[in-house]
């Protein structure tokens, strides 16, 4: 009769393992699930977080050194002093016709319109042509009769360069991203975030020790931080041994930089997760404690 129990009570105690370890591994995917969603909708896929893969310092500064390289080549051939529009060809003028471009395309804000950037760039070219005159009536350039429109062609020319320049490949393609990532991202946090409140909820009910099941809880959580830094390794492994391909080379730059704001995302959702443990495992030592007295 005493064997028949024993072997009764360890049949219970493995089956409340298995379930708890089952249901521990489900909730560490959801949790883990939870955490990139936000990430994705926080981080990721927000019109502003776009903007500032181009609308910044460093890429708006390697866009004027190009530009104003191109432009000094222009100005050479058609005898003008090559710094002729270098005071024009300004990085705020050009980061607002960055701003104006990218944030118009995934509609960051009202401000913008698909065509926005258009305008400003036509007053940089008037600004230009301005400043093409004013060198040519200061120094008192002859300029050729067939070149009655010269200093207007010349503008256009290094216009037309600065909108090529900043042309993203499928930009159209962006909104789309932002529009369905909010909307893929806010359904996948509220599916993940039910799931993991049941699946806490029936690991509570397990078993009859509260801080044991709490503990796997814990485990879960640890599994979460570790499966999300496994992807920031990932992306660190992927970087190391392939090489973005993208023309002119500060493009891929502003890629790279967004990627490593994504992966910084992520590792905040690491430590959050990492956090949460540690504030359970004290409340699993102090359960632990009292059930001993």
């Amino acid at each position: 009769m005493s064997s028949s129990s024993s072997h009764n009570h360890t049949a219970e105690s493995k089956g409340v393992i298995f379930a708890r370890n089952f249901l521990a591994f489900a909730l560490a995917m959801s949790l883990s699930l939870f955490s990139l969603f936000c990430c994705v909708r926080f981080a990721f896929v927000t019109p502003n977080s776009i903007v500032k893969i181009f609308a910044n310092e460093q890429y708006v500064t390697a866009l004027r050194n190009d530009v104003t390289d191109y432009a000094h080549d222009i100005c050479r051939g058609s005898m003008l002093p090559e710094d002729t529009l270098d005071e024009t060809i300004s990085c705020e003028m050009l980061y607002d016709i960055v701003e104006a471009y990218i944030s118009g395309a995934v509609s960051a804000s009202q401000e913008f319109t698909k065509t926005t950037y258009e305008d400003t760039a036509s007053e940089l070219k008037k600004n230009m042509q301005t400043a093409i005159e004013t060198v040519i009536k200061e120094q008192n350039l002859t300029v050729d009769s067939k070149q009655k429109n010269g200093a207007a062609e010349l503008s256009g020319y290094v216009n037309d360069y600065i909108l090529e320049r900043i042309q993203i490949a499928h930009i159209d393609m962006l909104e789309t991203v932002v529009n369905v990532g909010s909307i893929v991202s806010v359904i996948g946090m509220i599916v993940s975030v039910i799931i993991s409140i049941v699946l806490i909820l029936i690991i509570i009910s397990v078993g009859e020790k509260r801080y044991r099941s709490v503990r796997y809880i814990v485990h879960s959580l640890n599994a979460a931080a570790l499966i999300n830094l496994s992807l920031i390794l990932g992306v660190q492994i992927v970087k190391h041994f392939k090489s973005l391909v993208l023309y002119p080379t500060y493009v891929a730059d502003a890629f790279l930089a967004y990627v490593d704001r994504c992966e910084n995302a992520v590792g905040v959702s690491v430590i959050a997760l990492f956090f949460a443990a540690f504030i359970l495992t004290g409340i699993v030592w102090k359960l632990s404690r009292d059930s001993k007295k």
